[in-house]
């Protein structure tokens, strides 16, 4: 048994609103906010090239908008649990027995797990230390022989929709806007106008002067992510060269 993820300071801008941005960087042509000529689908080329910029973001870079915690039970004699929301990737996971003592279990492939029968306990004290992410399961070994509180911290995977234009896009704001362009750049190369991609892809990553020989960074190469800004705060943050003797 678990808790449902809460959804973090909603609410987000979604693709429909994104859309006229997009747009414009493309030649304003209505027609590509309509569904292709001929297609089955119902949503605009445009919302699809946003989908496409989301998802190729989202699955690359991990952001505070994606980061989730799933709170759960386990069961005596049962070593696989269900996690209700795609994971792209765990960053934490801990449990906690009766008495609130800590239970760190590491991550193993699947093939290293199957190597473990996945036998009843032998008694209530048996605790699992290893554990493995299988599509949208957490197996364990040893299988639990008691009810322990596990919290799994975890990085989202995007979430698109059935109704395309009603997708919350997670991003920080300042990704919004690379966000747009990146769609623009699919649009603009789709519609054979590689001078407008080629552009729009060196203000995003950057490019180097043929006359300098100089690398002029992009705009996402400026960008910082959260864990990047409390760098200088945290005790693991980068340390100035050693250039000392020995004291005692």
């Amino acid at each position: 048994m678990g808790t449902n993820p809460v959804s973090l300071t909603p609410p987000f801008q979604k693709i429909s609103e994104r859309k006229i941005n997009v747009s414009m960087k493309i030649g304003n042509r209505a027609d590509l906010l309509q569904p292709a000529p001929g297609s089955a689908y119902t949503y605009s080329r445009i919302s699809g090239w946003l989908r496409d910029a989301y998802i190729a973001i989202s699955t690359c870079r991990s952001f505070e908008q994606t980061e989730f915690t799933y709170q759960f039970d386990t069961e005596a004699a049962s070593d696989t649990y269900n996690i209700p929301v795609p994971v792209r990737a765990i960053k934490a996971f801990t449990g906690y027995d009766s008495n609130g003592t800590p239970i760190q279990v590491d991550w193993k492939d699947i093939s290293y797990i199957r190597r473990y029968n996945s036998i009843n306990p032998t008694d209530s004290l048996t605790r699992p230390s290893i554990y493995t992410l299988w599509n949208s399961q957490v197996i364990f070994r040893p299988t639990p022989g008691d009810a322990f509180t596990f919290f799994l911290d975890a990085w989202q995977r995007p979430q698109i929709a059935k109704d395309i234009d009603s997708t919350p896009l997670l991003l920080p704001d300042e990704w919004l806007e690379i966000l747009d362009y990146e769609a623009a750049v699919r649009g603009n190369a789709e519609l054979q106008q590689e001078d407008k991609s080629r552009g729009m892809q060196e203000f995003l990553y950057g490019f180097v002067d043929p006359q300098s020989g100089k690398y002029v960074p992009g705009i996402i190469e400026r960008m910082q992510s959260r864990k990047e800004a409390m760098a200088p705060f945290v005790d693991w943050g980068v340390q100035p060269p050693y250039s000392g003797g020995y004291t005692r």
